[in-house]
């Protein structure tokens, strides 16, 4: 008798969506229920739309303009900023 990978595969637990909603996919996710992001990844993608619908909602009850821009820390690697570079008097 062969079993396939799937029969593995750890199921979603029942509090998943609502965490999903509160968290989004954040690492808190990974802790909270002791799985990896692979394994969070495939829940998000087993939720129904009605489910993301409602993480984009609760996302514009606290920024009713929006969602803020792009994050800054993307100007960064390593701790410098990447932008122009410095002319030096040489």
């Amino acid at each position: 008798m062969e079993q396939s990978q799937r029969d593995f595969r750890r199921p979603m637990p029942d509090d998943f969506a609502d965490n999903f909603i509160a968290h989004g996919h954040d690492r808190i996710l990974e802790e909270i229920h002791r799985a990896s992001w692979q394994t969070i990844a495939r829940w998000i993608g087993m939720l129904p739309d009605d489910v993301k619908e409602a993480r984009e909602k609760f996302l514009l009850t606290r920024w009713p303009n929006g969602r803020p821009g792009p994050n800054r820390r993307s100007n960064y690697v390593l701790g410098n900023r990447l932008g122009r570079e410095r002319r030096t008097g040489v």
